[in-house]
């Protein structure tokens, strides 16, 4: 399912504005009510393969320069019980198209890995937490601005997936200066959580040089848990 075109036109600011709220909050409904089945139900590929999903967010963004991308993972105090993961990478930041289509669960258009699609987009990326914190840079207008906001995909019904929208409205800071990379922040609470950064470490690992290969505009990948790194190049 598609956002119209006209959504696509509007600015990433009038997601603040209640010029167009009633219009907004209807096709965010329509994209995500969509999708419920995915966030709720994921598939063991799902817990394995979200990784590919943030990369290609990374990938999209290289802009004919070399990327590094993080993996910061951080653990309870002598526990292998994750608490937190932050994907980072120092790419040019999103078009308004494309933080736009991130918001409305828009899939990617474009595949960098040269492989066969992994995954079903950001939404399967909720395998590692429903609530993440995004920030980074948006280009507009050939201006670069620092923005973050909240991303929440608890909701089951009508009523609780416009709260989020809500919330996304209401915690989106813009016109800041700008980042020096973009970052997801996903905050660990259920097993399943747990469970799912396991799988997609070791697949990602297991994986890691075949992708370096087949993307070159990738300089690095560094993986990070507790203050311990594995840089792979």
């Amino acid at each position: 399912q598609k956002i119209n075109d006209y959504t696509l036109e509007l600015e990433f600011d009038s997601l603040k504005s209640s010029k167009n709220n009633l219009l907004l909050e209807k096709l965010y409904l329509a994209n995500i009510n969509d999708k419920l089945n995915d966030i709720k139900n994921p598939t063991e590929n799902d817990k394995k393969r979200w990784s590919w999903e943030l990369m290609q967010y990374a990938l999209e963004s290289c802009n004919n320069n070399k990327i590094d991308i993080t993996f910061d993972i951080k653990s309870k105090a002598n526990n292998d019980q994750y608490t937190e993961l932050t994907f980072s990478h120092n790419g040019r930041g999103f078009n308004e198209n494309s933080l736009l289509e991130l918001i409305f669960a828009v899939d990617h258009k474009e595949n960098h890995m040269n492989a066969k699609r992994y995954g079903k987009g950001f939404i399967s990326t909720h395998v590692l937490s429903k609530k993440v914190e995004i920030s980074g840079n948006v280009i507009s207008k050939g201006k670069v601005t620092g923005f973050s906001f909240i991303i929440t995909r608890e909701g089951t019904d009508e009523y609780g997936i416009i709260k989020e929208f809500k919330n996304i409205q209401n915690t989106c800071k813009s016109g800041k200066e700008p980042f020096n990379l973009t970052s997801f922040k996903y905050e660990i609470k259920t097993q399943e959580n747990q469970e799912s950064i396991k799988l997609g470490l070791e697949h990602l690992e297991k994986h890691i040089y075949q992708v370096l290969i087949n993307c070159p505009q990738i300089r690095s990948v560094n993986i990070k848990k507790n203050g311990n790194t594995k840089v792979y190049s």
